[in-house]
């Protein structure tokens, strides 16, 4: 009888731990906070650069190859896109 429980305790596999989870849903969420972190400061860069387009004088402009209407319509653009 001891042999036979043996046997059955030998072929179960080790049970996964509340750690061993967690750890695999936080690897997972850090990922995704990272991701949506790195884009919210690439919107928040193009936000910053674009309004700063609207307080380059005409010479500036000249030098970066836009128009006043150009730079205009750029800044007026939401920053998702």
């Amino acid at each position: 009888m001891s042999a036979l429980l043996d046997q059955s305790s030998a072929a179960r596999q080790p049970r996964r731990t509340f750690g061993d989870v967690g750890a695999q849903v936080y690897r997972g969420l850090t990922g995704s906070w990272s991701q949506a972190g790195d884009a919210l400061l690439r919107m928040y860069a193009r936000s910053l650069q674009r309004m700063g387009l609207e307080d380059l004088d005409a010479h500036m402009l000249k030098d970066i190859g836009l128009t006043r209407d150009a730079a205009k319509q750029e800044a007026s653009r939401p920053f998702w896109q």
